[in-house]
């Protein structure tokens, strides 16, 4: 069963080798060839075996052992109406065992030579072999082109999941969190400008408390007036 097993894995193997040939299934194809013709050689030298037993139990020498048992009581005969015809039962039954398992034992290793044969054929094969390396050298450069491993992160040392995904969460966090920032920001700019008016005002009330004067009768006067209300003295700030 075993080399009935090894000789369709032969078939297969063949049969995608020669669809697709490369290194790597040229070298299935031969250890599993390889082993499979080491089998069937076995098989065969079972099946000259089984024959030889087939000829040593059918011949009279084996007989006359049946008969030398009989005679010393260790074959019991019983339910045989002649000791001749147990013999003969015996002798047949024997045969027909060993010939059944020499068929069988033929047909499975007629298999294995046909899928060993197949196999080594399909080695020999100068053209396949040729098919072979020019494919496994376009794929080993189609692998090691730059294109290839930046499409494939997983192939750069394992860290492209890794910057990918890095990438990715920084364009979310700014796609959600970015803007609302500016727009925060944005109102902030704008509220300060009312809060500096009144700062103003307070600076120039201020000053014009700073500019009242005092006339040298005492009285207090505005800034911006040119005569005490008071004497009618002329305010000593505002040149004539």
């Amino acid at each position: 069963m075993i080399l009935i097993a090894l000789s369709i894995v032969v078939l297969v193997l063949c049969s995608r080798y020669r669809q697709n040939p490369t290194t790597g299934r040229r070298t299935g194809v031969t250890v599993t060839t390889i082993i499979t013709a080491i089998l069937s050689f076995f098989e065969l030298i079972s099946v000259v075996t089984l024959g030889i037993l087939n000829g040593l139990f059918g011949s009279d020498a084996f007989r006359e052992l049946i008969w030398d048992a009989i005679a010393s009581g260790d074959f019991d005969y019983e339910g045989f109406a002649t000791a001749t015809e147990a013999v003969d039962f015996a002798i047949t039954m024997l045969t027909t065992g060993l010939i059944v398992a020499i068929v069988f034992c033929v047909l499975i290793s007629a298999f294995g030579i046909v899928a060993s044969v197949i196999g080594f054929r399909a080695i020999a094969d100068k053209a396949l072999t040729t098919a072979a390396a020019q494919n496994t050298a376009a794929q080993q450069q189609a692998y090691a082109m730059p294109n290839y491993q930046n499409n494939n992160p997983s192939y750069q040392g394992g860290y492209g999941y890794q910057n990918n995904a890095q990438q990715h969460y920084q364009s979310n966090y700014n796609n959600y969190y970015g803007q609302p920032q500016q727009n925060y920001q944005a109102p902030a700019q704008n509220t300060t400008v009312p809060t500096s008016q009144p700062a103003n005002n307070n600076v120039n009330a201020t000053t014009a408390q700073s500019n009242e004067w005092y006339c040298v009768c005492g009285s207090k006067n505005p800034a911006g007036q040119k005569f005490c209300s008071n004497c009618g003295t002329a305010n000593p700030n505002i040149s004539k």
